[in-house]
C-alpha cells in the first residue's frame, strides 16, 4: 500500500486528503515505512500535508474515541 500511495502522490506539493477505511492505523507507521522506498519515490510533502480521512460508512466500525480528526464532517 505504501509503494502504491507514494507512486500516486509523486510530485505533489500541496496538502491532500487521503481517504482510506483504515487510515487511522495505516498512517501511524507510514512515514517510517517510506524511508525504505527508492529515493525517487520519497514524498516532497511532510506529515502535516497529508490529512487522513475515514469514509462515513466505515466510521462507526472504528468507534468514536479519538477518531473525530479522521471524519470528513469536521473537514
Amino acid at each position: 500500500m505504501d509503494y502504491i500511495f507514494v507512486s500516486a502522490i509523486a510530485g505533489v506539493i500541496l496538502t491532500m486528503l487521503a481517504s482510506y477505511n483504515i487510515a487511522c492505523q495505516w498512517l501511524i507507521h507510514f512515514w517510517s515505512h517510506i524511508v525504505t522506498l527508492p529515493a525517487h519515490l520519497q514524498p516532497t510533502i511532510g506529515p502535516n500535508n497529508i490529512k487522513p480521512k475515514i469514509p462515513k460508512f466505515h466510521f462507526d466500525a472504528h468507534g468514536k474515541k479519538n477518531h473525530a480528526q479522521y471524519s470528513f464532517a469536521f473537514t
